[in-house]
């Protein structure tokens, strides 16, 4: 696969996939999107995908089509984009594995872990995953703002620098500022690490990230949701990587006394204007009436660290709440938080 003739196929044209897809159109690369929703389709169709990015507004024509099953069986990709919520990852592989060219594969991009079950559908030879770090919202359908450049990590499972890793770091260069990591695994760890210790929290409580943060209750128990993380993942021999945060610097020991606690807690405060105003796709999916993804975040931590034994009793309160919210048995609350206290104890 070399440059403008790569066939790329983007799976899910939110707001990731629309930055991605803007940057391939840019870049005269041959683009099919697949976005799962209606309005989204005839907006492509009709009016091109239109960016917004740095103040200047851009617009490609684009060729979308709102499921996977209305594309040409004889059509091939070298590279499909999955970047959808991870609930709808397995079966938009499922429908397109058909699909991929000889030595095509998939890259995922999802909030949580999702890559070992594409790989149960596709083998872990045609999965490559990466992690998103860059801001970018749609606006409309169709319609994409490109809030801060960032970064994408981009990795294979196995940890090694292929051919076709750095043939895909060429591809996306103009998305963001692409790292590839021979450690990808850790890179994803990290991130679930974060996601968990937040995201479940501003949904049961409704609370904004920066909100969140300002809460004494909420901060302690978000920082024991990291130390679960962090330690489940050292216990799978994860070596983690430093993307959202510093991992060492808000890692609070068990055990640790009401001073350490309280100190850890204050600097853990200190993010909340980094985040004021940010809304965790957790939340966003409940206040929709939606499935979350807390399956392959919190849910996914709890599996993993049961498998090893390790304490994970906050991931798990915070994963059955939020699937108590979906279920309509619990309204999201911010007291919610003094509930999970007293649960946890």
């Amino acid at each position: 696969m070399t440059g403008a003739a790569t066939r790329v196929l983007v799976q899910g044209v939110g707001a990731v996939g629309g930055i991605i897809a803007s940057d391939l159109l840019a870049h005269g690369h041959a683009v099919d999107l697949v976005t799962n929703n209606a309005a989204i389709t005839t907006a492509l169709n009709t009016a091109g995908l239109r960016l917004e990015h740095a103040g200047e507004h851009h617009h490609w024509p684009a060729r979308a089509w709102t499921r996977t099953s209305e594309l040409s069986t004889a059509q091939r990709y070298d590279v499909v984009i999955l970047s959808m919520m991870a609930g709808q990852v397995v079966p938009a592989v499922t429908e397109s594995v058909n699909l991929l060219a000889k030595g095509g594969y998939f890259v995922a991009l999802q909030n949580g872990f999702v890559e070992d079950a594409v790989a149960a559908v596709c083998g872990h030879e045609r999965v490559v995953s990466g992690s998103v770090v860059f801001g970018a919202t749609m606006t409309e359908p169709g319609v994409y703002h490109h809030t801060f450049r960032g970064r994408l990590y981009l990795g294979e499972l196995d940890g090694a620098v292929s051919v076709r890793i750095n043939a895909l770091a060429d591809l996306l260069k103009g998305s963001s500022d692409i790292v590839v990591s021979n450690n990808i695994l850790g890179v994803l760890w990290s991130k679930l690490a974060w996601n968990c210790a937040v995201s479940a929290l501003c949904a049961v409580s409704g609370k904004l990230l920066g909100e969140l943060l300002e809460d004494d209750d909420a901060r302690v128990l978000a920082l024991n949701s990291y130390r679960e993380a962090l330690d489940t993942a050292r216990a799978h021999d994860i070596v983690l990587e430093r993307v959202a945060i510093d991992h060492e610097k808000y890692y609070l020991p068990r055990g640790a006394s009401a001073a350490e606690t309280a100190a850890l807690s204050r600097r853990f405060a200190a993010l909340a204007e980094r985040y004021q105003g940010v809304k965790p796709s957790t939340l966003g999916s409940l206040e929709r009436g939606r499935k979350s993804e807390i399956p392959w975040l919190n849910g996914y931590l709890v599996e993993q660290g049961r498998a090893l034994g390790t304490d994970v009793r906050v991931n798990a309160a915070l994963t059955a709440m939020v699937l108590e919210i979906e279920s309509g048995a619990r309204r999201i609350d911010t007291a919610n938080i003094g509930i999970l206290k007293m649960q946890i104890g």
